[in-house]
């Protein structure tokens, strides 16, 4: 026998209704009289009671936008006034685009990039560049005309704290990311670059890189061509690959291998008259560096033309160089020439301001000799 359905009486019924839609109601009265109590405290700058107010609402509610909204900037003024930690900020960056996720038409851009540069500048004080300029950049996304450090400005400050430390690649890297990014006058990132160049070419120089050295010296030039330094470095290192192929041609000539030593020779003819040349234009730049003339007179004296390198001797002393290398090589080059006085007195000259034996035995051999003429 099929048993009848049972029948509820229909004030039951609505009496379930009516129960279920007070609850709703009560629930919706409820988050909203929290979201309304946070407005209240968050007025009154109590942002603590302002976030835990929220949190209630958002509990009751965990599709209330306008909490997390409000919540963010709760938190955002709290950090602001230094009164929360710096990782706040990822509370504020998280409710931000939790609001911006359940609807897309509030109102939190300013906000949310004050909070990626505030977080950026927490990033930058610990020295963790890297998420630093993903906030500085996230934030000015959000707003282009926002205050904050710019990314670039972080990759030259690294870049800086690089050079310091000689770790020459990675300011490269860094000094030319700012540049990339900054589309104003890089001027002075081009002279820091310049400086990175020269500096690791100076590395490349001291384990006997030569190739590479004036690579980068010649990449420091231009990017800064009017830094005599630069030009100097380069024709320094053109000048110790003349001695090199001088050796070498040396080698081959006793070995009686024509060809290379040849070879030899022209490399080392091409090496003095770019280091001539490289001093030279250091001279024009910085003319009254002595160092300078004393390494291009080495160069004149090296090709025979000992007129020359008389004279940069002399401007080299003139500019207060006094050490027995340049009275030495000033003699040696009036010793070729002729002028036996003049030699005489730079060798002793030489023995009153070295020690060295080699060089005092040399000037006094000279010395006899020129005597005994």
């Amino acid at each position: 026998m099929r048993k009848k359905p049972r029948r509820y009486p229909i004030l039951l019924i609505l009496g379930l209704v009516f129960l279920l839609a007070s609850s709703v109601v009560g629930c919706a009265a409820g988050y909203q009289k929290h979201f309304e109590q946070g407005n209240a405290h968050l007025a009154q700058g109590q942002w603590d009671e302002a976030i835990i107010q929220y949190t209630e609402a958002i509990q009751l509610n965990p599709e209330f936008a306008d909490a997390y909204a409000k919540r963010a900037v709760a938190y955002l003024q709290e950090r602001e006034y230094g009164l929360a930690p710096g990782n706040e900020y990822n509370s504020v960056i998280a409710d931000c685009e939790k609001a911006i996720e359940l609807n897309p038409l509030v109102k939190l851009d300013a906000a949310l990039a004050r909070a990626y540069v505030r977080r950026g500048d927490y990033y930058f004080e610990q020295w963790d560049y890297d998420e630093a300029i993903a906030d500085y950049i996230r934030a000015m996304e959000l707003d282009p005309l926002i205050e904050c450090r710019s990314p670039a400005h972080v990759y030259a400050y690294r870049a800086e704290r690089h050079l310091e430390s000689h770790n020459y690649d990675q300011a490269i890297a860094d000094f030319t990311q700012a540049i990339e990014l900054d589309s104003g006058d890089n001027e002075y990132f081009y002279s820091r670059l310049a400086e990175a160049y020269c500096g690791r070419g100076d590395h490349y120089v001291k384990y006997w890189e030569p190739d590479k050295a004036i690579a980068d010296f010649t990449k420091a030039i231009e990017l800064d061509p009017d830094e005599a330094e630069y030009y100097y470095c380069r024709g320094e290192t053109y000048y110790h690959l003349a001695d090199y192929y001088w050796d070498k041609a040396d080698y081959y000539r006793y070995q009686d291998e024509v060809q290379l030593f040849e070879e030899a020779v022209i490399n080392l003819v091409n090496s003095k008259s770019k280091a001539i040349a490289d001093f030279t234009r250091a001279i024009e730049l910085e003319p009254e560096d002595a160092k300078v003339y004393f390494k291009r007179g080495q160069c004149y004296a090296g090709n025979g033309d000992y007129f020359r390198a008389a004279a940069d001797f002399t401007k080299a002393i003139e500019l207060g160089r006094e050490d027995w290398a340049v009275y030495f090589n000033r003699a040696c080059a009036y010793r070729e020439l002729g002028d036996k006085n003049k030699a005489l007195a730079d060798y002793r000259k030489t023995l009153a301001l070295t020690e060295d034996d080699f060089i005092r035995e040399q000037s006094l051999k000279y010395i006899e000799e020129l005597q005994s003429d």
